[in-house]
């Protein structure tokens, strides 16, 4: 919601909103040097709603600002629920769980439409009122307009002067709350934008310089991590040379994972804990540290593209043929390329969101030739092989293991 909707209502902001405010001032002040220089008395009483004009004004902005934030955040839970919906239908079928499913999304929308209904009321309202405020001016102008031509104190001609002058500085007070709802609107969507503009990540770049070669030791000292007040992991210490394997085992939930993440810093990794090469991994840069360790998770993700880009994803051109060449032999090696050619456009065939055309094994042998591909020093494997068969998996672990001879 933010990424569209916020980011179209900033663009009326600083796009139209701008345009309408500066044709407004524009229209505003030739319309008042035309009415001042045929009587300024009158221009005065064609202006005294102004005062009130301007307290409606700004307590529509006030409710305007209000609900436009409110609504938009309902429209985000609205989208965050469809999504959730889309991308998990296939357990709410498999849980016959449609029914419940429509009704939390017919709540949500319910919600939004309320908002909305409350935020169309507020603009609807506003047109009228000023407008009915801004005619108080016209039956002033037409009194007390009358009474000087009566008295001769101006001319027919130039009332009627006066009256076109007047006609020209409705429009900018009627455009007024026009523009008052796009720039409501618009800093009501900035607020939300900004959440995320002033938000501080929580893993930054070290300042140390990258190193110019990676060896591939790894060690973890006196490691703990706290999620809240739980410790998920607590004084954990291990070394790895280079060249080295090592597996972690332990029950489900006891932190494997955890640790896996922490490694690359795809996690706060705590300071003094985790050293490439005898470095503090917290000094180095980003960039550096996640080429030196390559990580391929449990749970694959894979972009809705071509098998080939997905493999070839951290290349800076994956379309070569050098790119489709690297990905092929990466696939090899993660004992999924026979499959991939199988596939109706081979290494071509799009695997759809979160590449659902493939079987899990699929996914995580795609993910792992990802990974490989990279030639990382240091390969962390969190459990990417749970869903392949036992030869499968020896296989690729032979292949790991020539990997880490080389």
């Amino acid at each position: 919601s933010r990424s569209t909707n916020d980011l179209t209502q900033v663009r009326l902001l600083l796009g139209f909103g701008v345009l309408n405010v500066a044709n407004t001032l524009f229209a505003l002040i030739s319309a008042l040097s035309l009415m001042i220089g045929i009587s300024g008395r009158l221009t005065l009483a064609a202006l005294a709603p102004a005062p009130v004009l301007m307290l409606v004004t700004r307590w529509f902005a006030r409710q305007m600002f209000s609900r436009t934030r409110d609504t938009q955040e309902s429209l985000g839970v609205l989208s965050g629920r469809a999504q959730a919906s889309l991308a998990g239908v296939r357990v709410v079928r498999s849980l016959a769980l449609e029914p419940a499913e429509q009704r939390a999304f017919s709540a949500a929308s319910e919600q939004y439409l309320e908002k909305s209904l409350g935020l169309a009321k507020i603009r609807g309202a506003m047109f009228p009122i000023m407008g009915a405020v801004s005619a108080v001016g016209l039956l002033i102008v037409f009194w007390y307009g009358g009474t000087l031509v009566l008295e001769q104190r101006i001319s027919h001609g130039d009332f009627v002067a006066f009256w076109a002058g007047l006609g020209r500085l409705i429009w900018p007070l009627m455009a007024l709350g026009f523009v008052a709802s796009i720039v409501q609107r618009g800093r009501a969507s900035y607020e939300r934008l900004e959440q995320i503009f002033v938000a501080v990540p929580e893993v930054v770049s070290g300042p140390a310089p990258a190193p110019a070669l990676v060896a591939g030791s790894l060690a973890v000292r006196d490691l703990t991590f706290l999620i809240g007040e739980r410790a998920v992991l607590d004084h954990v210490s291990f070394e790895v040379p280079p060249g080295g394997s090592l597996a972690i085992v332990g029950r489900t939930g006891s932190g494997k994972s955890t640790l896996a993440a922490i490694l690359p810093r795809l996690l706060p990794t705590p300071a003094g804990t985790v050293f490439l090469d005898g470095v503090d991994v917290c000094t180095l840069p980003l960039r550096a540290l996640r080429r030196a360790i390559g990580y391929a998770q449990q749970d694959a993700f894979l972009f809705s593209t071509t098998v080939a880009r997905n493999i070839a994803f951290s290349l800076d051109q994956p379309d070569t043929d050098e790119a489709v060449e690297r990905a092929r032999a990466s696939a090899a090696e993660a004992q999924i390329l026979t499959e991939l050619e199988s596939l109706p456009g081979g290494l071509d065939t799009v695997v759809g969101e979160r590449g659902v055309q493939l079987s899990g094994g699929q996914r995580q042998r795609v993910a792992l030739a990802r990974a490989f591909l990279g030639e990382p020093p240091i390969l962390v494997l969190d459990d990417p092989l749970s869903a392949v068969d036992a030869r499968t998996e020896a296989a690729i672990l032979g292949a790991i293991e020539r990997q880490a001879q080389q």
